[in-house]
């Protein structure tokens, strides 16, 4: 039985196992932090708070659009990861299916000839 060989996927590296474990944490740490400096930067520096209020809510709205796509390009690039995984075991689990069924045909028959044509 002639049986295609499959990758050990236990022993492979996870989708953004590049990346630690905590780097969406220090992503929005380090996002607080930006505003919270610039926010304190605003309110000493600016006489009236509409104006620190508009400087504060401008690097908010930088700062939250760079951590959203932090996470969204994680996210994207790990689900992207996972559906080509899966579309791989079926297409071998398939083919597996394809050459047993070859294998327990006739080997003079026209199906079995022409499913091993198609194999090759």
């Amino acid at each position: 039985m002639a049986v295609i060989p499959t990758t050990d996927t236990s022993s492979t590296a996870k989708p953004g196992s590049s990346i630690r474990r905590n780097a969406g944490l220090w992503a929005v740490l380090g996002g607080l932090l930006v505003l919270l400096l610039v926010a304190g930067f605003a309110i000493f520096h600016y006489g009236q708070a509409n104006d620190a209020a508009t400087v504060i809510t401008a690097v908010g709205g930088v700062v939250g659009t760079l951590v959203g796509a932090f996470f969204g390009v994680h996210v994207g690039a790990s689900v992207g990861t996972q559906a080509q995984q899966s579309a791989l075991d079926t297409m071998r689990q398939n083919t597996n299916q394809l050459v047993q069924t070859a294998v327990n045909l006739d080997p003079n028959s026209d199906a079995a000839t022409k499913l091993l044509a198609t194999l090759k």
